[in-house]
Formats: C-alpha cells, sequence, structure tokens
C-alpha cells in the first residue's frame, strides 16, 4: 500500500502499526496539505461482510464524536474493494508504549491521564456509544501530555445487543469487565471497568489479572478480586487507592455508575494532591461531600493563620474608620464612577455597535468569532453584559462577532453512485439535492455525471449539491471514425457525415519528410468508441515548419496573469482557465491563503484568445488577448 493513493486525494507514506481487523499507515490529505492516519482494512476480511460492517461501523460511531480527548475521523470510504478510514494523526505515543519504556506512573500523572479518558467517555457515553476495547494500546499520548482515545472499532450504540457475536468475543480480555467475560449486556460502566484496569496498570506496571489462557484470565475476572493496589505500590496515596477499587468492584451497583462521576472523585484527588502535594495524610484521604470538597483545604489554611491575623485586623480597623471619618468627603468625589445602562447591540454591525457603545462611555471588545446561519459577516451575535445591565462607565462590553454562514468546499462527485455521493456530501456539511438524468458516453450509467455548484466550489455549510446521473450513451449513439491518418478536409467530412462535431485542432510540428501537412495524427475520442449525436472530435493534426496552419488554428498568444488572493477563508481555490481556437482548457489551480501573490504565464492558439480567473468557482476577473 506504500506510495499508493486513495480516491487521489490521500498518498500512503509508511506504515505506523496494525491490529486484527486493520492496518494502520501514515498518509498526506493532498487536497488539504495534512498528515493524517489511514486505517486500511485487511485483505483477507475484505470479502466477509460482517468484518466490512464492523470497520464501517467503526467510522460511524467515532465520527459522530467531537471531543478533545478523542481522535477525529475526518473521511471513510472504499477504492477497488479497499475498504479505508482516514483519521487524525496524532503525534506522540501510546500508552502501552509509555508504561513499557517509564514503568510505573507517579500518582499524580496516572490520575490526569485516567481523569482526561474519563472525560472523553463521558462525552462518547453521553450520545449512546460504548468503546468496548479501553486498553493503553488505544490510548495515545502526545508530547504536551494530552490525552487522545482511539480506535472505537468495536463501539456500538448502547441499545445494542451482547458483546458475543457468532461465539466470537470482542475486546482484549485483560481489560475485560465481568460482564464482558460473561458474554452478558454491557453498558458505560464497562468502559469504567477497564479505565480501572488501565489505571491500575499505570501505577503498578503490570495488569491485575494473568494466566495462562484468555479463557483463565476471563474467569479470573469474573470470580477474584484484584490483588490490592496498596500491596503492589505502598506509595499510593489512599484516596486514588479507592478510585481504583470502586472501579474495578464486580457489582455493577457497587461500581462507578458514570464516567462524570468517576471524574469527579479524580478531580477532587488531584485538587487535593496539588503541585505540591497534599498537605497532611487526613486531608489527602478524607472523603468529602461532592458540594464542600473544594473548601476544604481553604478553611483549613484560613484556621491556622486566623490567630495570628487578629491583632492586626483590629489595628486596621481602626486605622480606617479614622481615615474614613476625616479624608471621606474628600474622596468620595474622586473615587465616585457613574453607571449607564448598556445597550442592545445584539445584530447590529460591528463599526456601528462600537459607536453605540461608545456614546454611553462603554468600549467594544470582541471577545470571538463564530459561524451563524442567519447573522451577517461582522455583526454582533451576543454580548455581556445583557442589555439593559447597569455597569460603570468606561468598562468593556464583551461582543461575539457573526463569520456568517459558514462555506465547505464542493466535493467532487463525478464518478460516484447516489448513496456514495449522499456519505460524501454528509462528511462535507453539505445534503444532497435534486437529481437529473443526462446521456453519456464516458460515464458508467447510474454514476454521476455533472453537479451544481461544480467540485471545489464553496457552499454555505447545510445547503444542497444537485447532480446529474448518467443513463450511459444515448440509444442513438453513433459510432466515431478512424481518421488518423487521413487528411483535415476528408476527416472533417467524415466526422460530419456521423452526425458529429470538429472539436479542438491541435497541431503538432514535424519534418516536412514524416507526414504530409494537416495528416490526422491523433484523435478524441479514439476510434470506434460510442458517442452521442453532436459530441465533439478533438483532432491532432501534423503541420511542418514553415507551414500555415491549419483550419481552426492561429498564432500562439501569451499573457501574463497576476493577481493576490483577497482577504477571506483560510483556504481558497483559485483557478484559471484559456479559451482559443482549441476550445476552453483549465491551466492552473491551486488552494492559496490569503494575502498569496500569484504570478502565471499562460499560452493560447488563435486570432484572440481570453484568459478567465476564477476564485473559489466564482469568476473573479476575465482579460482578452488579440
Amino acid at each position: 500500500m506504500v506510495g499508493k493513493s486513495l480516491t487521489s486525494r490521500y498518498e500512503i507514506v509508511d506504515k505506523l502499526g496494525e491490529g486484527g481487523m486493520a492496518l494502520v499507515y501514515r498518509g498526506l490529505d493532498k487536497l488539504l496539505h495534512r498528515e493524517v492516519a489511514i486505517k486500511v482494512l485487511r485483505e483477507q476480511y475484505a470479502s466477509d461482510e460482517q468484518f466490512v460492517e464492523r470497520f464501517r461501523r467503526e467510522a460511524q460511531a467515532a465520527a459522530s464524536l467531537s471531543h478533545p480527548n478523542i481522535v477525529n475521523i475526518y473521511d471513510v470510504g472504499e477504492v477497488e474493494g479497499v475498504h479505508f478510514i482516514v483519521m487524525e494523526y496524532v503525534h506522540g505515543r501510546s500508552l502501552r508504549r509509555v508504561i513499557q519504556e517509564e514503568g510505573r506512573l507517579s500518582p499524580v500523572r496516572a490520575a490526569r491521564y485516567a481523569l482526561q479518558i474519563c472525560e472523553g467517555l463521558q462525552h462518547a457515553h453521553e450520545r449512546g456509544l460504548i468503546h468496548r476495547d479501553i486498553k493503553p494500546h488505544n490510548i495515545l499520548i502526545t508530547p504536551d501530555d494530552r490525552v487522545k482515545v482511539t480506535d472505537f472499532g468495536i463501539a456500538r450504540a448502547a441499545s445494542t445487543s451482547t458483546l458475543t457475536q457468532t461465539g466470537i468475543i470482542i475486546g482484549s480480555v485483560h481489560y475485560f469487565s465481568p460482564e464482558q467475560a460473561k458474554g452478558s449486556n454491557i453498558g458505560p460502566r464497562s468502559d469504567l471497568y477497564s479505565l480501572g484496569v488501565v489505571l491500575y496498570e499505570m501505577l503498578t506496571g503490570e495488569v491485575p489479572f494473568t494466566g495462562d489462557s484468555p479463557i483463565a484470565v476471563a474467569l479470573k475476572q469474573i470470580n477474584d478480586p484484584p490483588p490490592r493496589l496498596g500491596e503492589r505500590r505502598p506509595d499510593c496515596p489512599p484516596a486514588l487507592v479507592r478510585i481504583v477499587e470502586r472501579a474495578l468492584a464486580k457489582d455493577l451497583l457497587e461500581r462507578y455508575q458514570d464516567a462524570a462521576q468517576m471524574a469527579g472523585d479524580l478531580r477532587r484527588y488531584l485538587w487535593t494532591a496539588g503541585a505540591d502535594g497534599p498537605e497532611s495524610e487526613a486531608e489527602a484521604t478524607q472523603v468529602l461531600p461532592a458540594g464542600e470538597w473544594q473548601y476544604a483545604r481553604r478553611a483549613a489554611r484560613s484556621r491556622r493563620r486566623k490567630a495570628g491575623w487578629g491583632a492586626w485586623a483590629a489595628l486596621a480597623a481602626v486605622a480606617l474608620a479614622l481615615a474614613a471619618g476625616v479624608f471621606w468627603p474628600f474622596f468620595r468625589a474622586w473615587f465616585y464612577v457613574p453607571e449607564v445602562r448598556v445597550p442592545d447591540v445584539t445584530g447590529r454591525p460591528l463599526e456601528e455597535a462600537r459607536r453605540i457603545l461608545a456614546a454611553r462611555q462603554l468600549t467594544l471588545e470582541i471577545a470571538g468569532r463564530a459561524y451563524h446561519e442567519r447573522i451577517p459577516v461582522d455583526h454582533v451575535i451576543s454580548q455581556d453584559p445583557r442589555p439593559t445591565r447597569f455597569i460603570k462607565v468606561n468598562r468593556s462590553v464583551r461582543v461575539t462577532v457573526s463569520r456568517g454562514p459558514e462555506l465547505v468546499v464542493v466535493p467532487d462527485l463525478t464518478g460516484q453512485d447516489l448513496r456514495q455521493a449522499d456519505v460524501t456530501l454528509s462528511q462535507a456539511g453539505l445534503k444532497l439535492g435534486e437529481t437529473g438524468e443526462g446521456f453519456s458516453a464516458e460515464i458508467a450509467p447510474g454514476l454521476i455525471m455533472a453537479q451544481d455548484p461544480p467540485p471545489f466550489a464553496r457552499l454555505e455549510k447545510g445547503m444542497q449539491v444537485n447532480v446529474t446521473v448518467s443513463r450511459g450513451p444515448s440509444v442513438n449513439a453513433v459510432v466515431v471514425p478512424n481518421l488518423i491518418g487521413m487528411g483535415y478536409d476528408e476527416a472533417v467530412a467524415q466526422i460530419t457525415a456521423a452526425g458529429l462535431l470538429v472539436g479542438r485542432v491541435i497541431e503538432e510540428v514535424r519534418p516536412a519528410n514524416a507526414f504530409r501537412p494537416g495528416t490526422v495524427l491523433d484523435q478524441n475520442p479514439p476510434p470506434d468508441t460510442a458517442a452521442n449525436p453532436g459530441d465533439p472530435v478533438d483532432l491532432v493534426v501534423s503541420r511542418t515548419i514553415g507551414e500555415g496552419l491549419a483550419p481552426g488554428a492561429g498564432r500562439l498568444k501569451q499573457a501574463t496573469v497576476s493577481l493576490s488572493v483577497p482577504a477571506g477563508p483560510a483556504e481558497q481555490v483559485v483557478s484559471i482557465v484559456v479559451i482559443d481556437a482549441q476550445g476552453s482548457r483549465e491551466v492552473y489551480r491551486r488552494v492559496h491563503a490569503p494575502g498569496d501573490r500569484i504570478v502565471r504565464d499562460v499560452q493560447g492558439v488563435g486570432t484572440r484568445i481570453r484568459v478567465r480567473v476564477y476564485l473559489d468557482g466564482t469568476l473573479l476577473k476575465e482579460e482578452t488577448v488579440e
């Protein structure tokens, strides 16, 4: 697979690793110029409908998730029997490798990793998805210590049936929950048990249960209590020990009921430990109600300092009372700041909102920008403080400014069937619109031959793309005659007799003794292929040095296109089209950023050529060269 391209967009660079059902490669997204990870289904499974369905389910489940602790899914597809998923490429190491290279981790570091895994699982569980295979191999650690959960390959909706299918157990037995080992129905608490095993391994460097066979390990998961963490890691804080023990409870009622509950205990432990560790063993191990834990440490410090500050506080109170009585009349006028009612600037243009606030002696501060379907670009979406509230003058009002509707790049649907096009558009944030039919001698029946808007144009997110589906060649299709070797005039007569039209005429200079001037050297479409009546036939004819051009051709002209990409989206498609005696053709297409400078020489043949420049499918400028 290394060196191959998938859908002409994703180039496979090298192999990263492999799993039970798929191989993982590092790739390059040539359209967006970014590194990606590409998971390709193993060849022996590609013909197995059950494995293909599980592979597709991985993409569908993970693509619905968007969280900083979960690996993003960008694309999914199939090319010539190769099923693949395009994912976010994460620089860093797997947690498996971290444990192998560094051994057991410090309690604080292990708790931080576990908390981030918890937050990713909470996001998935809230959307009805269970990971089912939480283990260090599926946890990636970035260089800045951010956790990314990957491989939702066996995740299914929480409402589906059991863990086993046709006798095959899905998952990794060392990290199974008891209910997984039994083949019973599983839920979010099963992922938390597996997370408890991962946290145990981070703290001790080894999993709690081992055996001579997977069955032996599974039986221990069902029946045996885990070896006590305090014995394997004596320096582990009791509060963290209790978190691991609760996560590894066999009884579902004794286990954490959801990821938010476990994340709360992990946060409390990390807050109590602090940057320099707990103040005392009693403070580090105290179990507090959820509403009170955040005040415990502050109250303890306050009590220790209260006695020492008492005398100073009394003295300060006396001094303040004296100062207030003597100097207050003088200071009041200086320190008094009038208040004004906050005006409503939502929906207004940014500069108008700035002027309205300035009239009330308030300043405007841009808190951020966001896409909005109805509010135009550079208009205010929301404000803080809210309208009608009173605040002191010279304060700032923070506003969120609209970016306008979100624009996305229209994908190229040519050659796809309607189901593939629907998936492609959905991944791009667009919808399939009206479907028409037409005849095409080049596109097979049932596949898309044209679309509106065209590929690479920019369209508002959520809008529709209309397509035309090929019905194959017309019933009145004609056979393209063999014109190679004929003179130009004879070839034109043959084209006309067949009910076709003369297309572009391209001349090639050949030695005088090689071909008679005007001889047809090549043609498109090729001889004996089917075409619809009225379709053009392009010709390549010979010309010797010093001879005049064949009919339809002209002199070679050159033009220079120079422009700067205007302000707008971060990625804009610039294309240059030349229209001359040979027809219309695109001579330049590339993605640019605002401010890029483009200088391009183009050539055309004929007495007059036209050069058009398009930006995201919209005509930007046109020039005629005579």
